[in-house]
């Protein structure tokens, strides 16, 4: 149960040999003859505060408002509470002291089998690696000793202030940031840290998706001149194919259908780091992981492609393993693979600077441009929906289609009749 609302006043009046002394902080005190107009003086003049006090499961607790209207709002609503049984009292804690608690919650990854495989779905290592960033290089320094109950609306938009002001760091990365956030503390409100969330009644920051750069046919041709051994078929299935770097370097030649013409990405590769803590010293350097978005799905293969990667097996010693491996059978690791076989191969090609994602995205460009479906381009690209590819891909889908609405007339269009023939002999 609940109990009133108690009113009382802020000072203090002091007995003196002169009379009676009256001390209100930020005032001058006062002193007057009489007990009566001490009283008087106080109750006219000191800031009031209004305790609400709440008896629940025999234990009495207070809080104190400078407003009635908010000590009446707050014993409303606990008196609602209470009659319906939902009440409960809030816990205490920093937002230092609730992270350590949330990290040993959910930061939890999936256990890896002996080939390097993730086997329970649970939070990705590049997953992990992106929060345990985000938490230690934006939300603690921003709210470390702040109690969780103390953060208002207010401290998470100058946060967000602060970021977008920092020198190279994007909407998308600042989304990031208030996406983890907003999570953290809807985890809080759950384990009874917080009523509600800081977050409700903020806007996250709008963002572009960032468009790479997409080559033209006759740098596509010059490139992949340009490029001997493993890492012509590596420019191959991202310029054809689409996928990911991480999803080609973890693929197996189980994953490639020859007959029905597709590959199987299932999987992608990740590379740990003991730096950041991500492993032990016996564990693997990687580990194989469910693709962005856990976006496994079959991917056309094109008959270029096709005879490329029939002639790597052809070549290949190990038909089973993966398709591109070291001495030793491990994956490729992409730095190298990049600094060693990539940017020679672009330098000598002579089509300026290029990553290899310009090339998934130049396969995505190339597929619009052609007139695919965008649904049929997303499902091939494994995004997480089409949103993101007309978000990417817009601005090369034609807008002005004559012929598109030529084809629209012919539901108005009748259909001639062929006349019917008489039978031979008649007139």
């Amino acid at each position: 149960m609940a109990i009133k609302i108690v009113t009382r006043t802020l000072g203090k009046i002091l007995k003196q040999d002169a009379g009676y002394l009256v001390k209100i902080r930020g005032q001058e005190p006062k002193t007057f003859s009489a007990k009566k107009d001490a009283d008087a003086h106080l109750e006219k003049q000191g800031p009031k505060r209004y305790d609400v006090g709440l008896w629940v499961n025999k234990k009495l607790t207070w809080k104190a408002f400078k407003r009635k209207k908010d000590a009446e709002d707050y014993l409303h609503r606990r008196n609602i509470d209470i009659n319906d049984g939902t009440y409960r009292e809030l816990k205490k804690a920093t937002f230092s002291q609730f992270m350590e608690e949330w990290k040993s919650t959910y930061l939890i990854p999936g256990t890896i089998d002996a080939e390097g495989n993730l086997e329970k779905k649970r939070l990705k290592p590049s997953t992990i690696k992106g929060y345990r960033t985000i938490i230690d290089c934006y939300l603690l320094p921003a709210f470390e000793h702040v109690p969780l109950q103390a953060i208002a609306p207010a401290d998470i938009i100058a946060l967000e202030s602060r970021l977008l002001q920092r020198e190279k760091f994007s909407n998308k990365s600042a989304h990031n940031v208030l996406t983890l956030l907003g999570r953290i503390l809807v985890d809080a409100r759950r384990g009874g840290y917080l009523k509600i969330s800081p977050m409700m009644d903020i806007e996250k920051t709008k963002f572009t998706c960032k468009k790479g750069r997409a080559l033209r046919p006759e740098e596509a041709q010059q490139l992949v001149a340009a490029c001997e051994g493993d890492i012509k078929a590596i420019v191959l299935i991202m310029l054809l194919a689409g996928l990911r770097r991480g999803e080609v370097l973890a693929l197996r030649w189980t994953d490639i259908d020859f007959d029905g013409d597709v590959i199987h990405a299932c999987r992608s590769v990740e590379w740990l780091s003991r730096k950041h803590g991500d492993i032990t010293a016996k564990q693997n350097t990687f580990v194989f992981q469910p693709p962005k978005y856990h976006s496994i799905r079959n991917v056309d293969m094109s008959p270029l492609l096709k005879k490329e990667l029939r002639e790597k097996r052809l070549r290949s010693k190990d038909k089973e393993g993966l398709v591109f491996q070291t001495d030793v059978g491990t994956p490729l690791y992409p730095s190298n693979v990049y600094q060693r076989d990539f940017l020679p191969a672009v330098q000598q090609a002579e089509i300026g600077k290029l990553t290899f994602h310009d090339l998934r995205h130049t396969f995505g460009s190339w597929k619009i441009e052609q007139g695919e479906n965008v649904l049929y381009v997303s499902k091939q690209m494994g995004h997480k929906d089409a949103a993101i590819t007309l978000k990417v891909y817009s601005h090369l889908i034609k807008e002005c289609r004559p012929e598109a609405a030529a084809k629209t007339d012919v539901m108005l269009t009748p259909k001639p009749t062929l006349a019917k023939q008489q039978p031979s002999g008649t007139t």
